[in-house]
């Protein structure tokens, strides 16, 4: 991969929950890599849990998940490491919106942008 190379982020599944967790205020989005999943002890020993590409996220996942939401523009969505539990285990996105607690669970894939050829 080079420096130029352009990445794009995949969306496999999107899934909006009403959340379980009793105690949450606000609707949290969760995003996994399709081959890794929700496994939160090898995301830890691998330091995968501390190293996301929100910048990514926030280009190619937060556009569909406002959209499945019905969210406007004006609803802030930020990104928190101790989103889901308060040891950092389950990082993600913090929807600050009062229409009750959802989970919304993404499963991407990274891949390269393909350089356009020229006409033959």
């Amino acid at each position: 991969m080079k420096e130029n190379d352009e990445i794009l982020v995949i969306i496999k599944s999107l899934e909006v929950r009403r959340s379980n967790d009793k105690k949450a205020h606000n609707s949290r989005v969760y995003v996994f890599h399709e081959g890794v999943g929700p496994k939160p002890l090898f995301g830890i020993a691998n330091g995968e849990r501390w190293s996301h590409p929100t910048a990514l996220y926030r280009k190619f996942v937060l556009p569909k998940v406002r959209k499945e939401m019905n969210l406007d523009s004006g609803v802030s969505i930020r990104w928190s490491q101790k989103a889901g539990c308060s040891c950092g285990c389950s990082p993600g996105f913090v929807i600050d919106d009062n229409r009750g607690c959802r989970d919304v669970f993404v499963s991407v894939e990274f891949a390269l942008k393909q350089p356009e050829l020229p006409g033959i």
